[in-house]
């Protein structure tokens, strides 16, 4: 294996180790994950670990259209496992709507807010449900905290804090 470093191919074992050992990482990881494919198929429950860490990692190095396409496969994976609206889904959704924002995407972001929302409200006997709840409490009042400020963040517009209540003309 080559990697080039500031235009120099340089073989693997000559390569800085915090990059060689990202690159271990990322071997290690897909070996996991073509292992459980080939034991249980494309929706085998071994597959959830190493595809979050995959998405870690991804994430770290900032690659974030492969991380949300890894989250994606993760998420398909807990719905064939646990159910559509299982909140195992929780932690992926939360870092799918951490990369949207990362990137700019608050469009994204904020639908993924609302399915979040919809997620914890499909299950109000949970309490699994009350750090979703206050996370995304305190993100709206972070929000209005900015607003109050004289800030226009993009999230306002995207909310539906624009919008007339029901019934009532714009």
């Amino acid at each position: 294996m080559f990697l080039i470093v500031a235009g120099v191919a340089r073989p693997a074992a000559t390569q800085p180790k915090r990059i060689q050992h990202a690159e271990d990482a990322l071997t290690l990881i897909a070996e996991r994950i073509v292992e459980a494919q080939a034991r249980g198929g494309p929706y085998a429950p071994e597959l959830i670990d190493p595809l979050k860490t995959l998405s870690v990692l991804y994430q770290e190095r900032g690659d974030y259209a492969r991380e949300a396409a890894v989250l994606e496969q993760a998420m398909q994976v807990i719905r064939a496992n646990f159910g559509l609206r299982s909140l195992e889904q929780a932690p992926l959704i939360r870092q799918r709507i951490r990369g949207a924002e990362a990137i700019g995407n608050f469009a994204e972001a904020w639908d993924l807010e609302k399915a979040f929302v919809s997620l914890a409200e499909k299950h109000p006997d949970d309490l699994r449900t009350v750090p979703i709840l206050h996370e995304i409490g305190d993100k709206r009042m972070a929000l209005l905290e900015r607003y109050l400020a004289g800030e226009r963040p993009p999230q306002l517009i995207l909310g539906c804090y624009y919008e007339p209540p029901l019934g009532l003309p714009n």
